[in-house]
């Protein structure tokens, strides 16, 4: 049984990764107003906010399939997928097709040279699940508002 003040450290070969919106959009904002760039406030916004509308909610009724959970505050996506797969042993292969990355945070991260996928997200959960309830938690997610949520990769050993 997963017990939510570990699930950083369980994940294993067959599990689904899930993120639960798009990534990127803190630390793009951040560095966009860094340099000085021009930023369209009516599309870029930090997506910084508590996941307490999320969390608990999917804790509590799938806390035995989610293996691994962590928000990809420090490092982005990036890091936080090779944290899981340097600890576990295992290789986390992701569909970059289907990470959902704003066209505005694709645009300032091209323009600084930098991976989307290596900007923090403040807002967002990713998740590491059982492949059996990976498409029922992602409607879940879902109907709790978080549209964009969706199945990205899995972890192979």
């Amino acid at each position: 049984m997963a017990s939510p003040g570990l699930t950083d450290l369980i994940i294993m070969p067959g599990d689904k990764i899930i993120v639960s919106g798009p990534v990127g959009e803190h630390g793009a904002l951040i560095l966009a107003l860094q340099q000085g760039f021009g930023v369209d406030e009516s599309r870029m916004v930090s997506d910084a906010k508590p996941l307490t509308d999320l969390m608990p909610p999917i804790l509590n009724e799938f806390t035995d399939h989610i293996h691994a959970a962590r928000d990809p505050t420090r490092g982005g996506l990036s890091m936080l997928l090779n944290d899981w797969a340097k600890a576990s042993g295992t290789i986390i292969v992701v569909e970059e097709e289907r990470i959902p990355i704003r066209e505005h945070v694709k645009m300032y991260a091209e323009m600084l040279g930098i991976d989307p996928l290596s900007l923090a997200s403040e807002g967002v959960a990713v998740l590491g699940v059982a492949p059996g309830i990976a498409e029922e938690l992602v409607e879940k997610m879902r109907k709790l508002g978080y549209t964009d949520a969706r199945v990205i990769g899995e972890v192979r050993r």
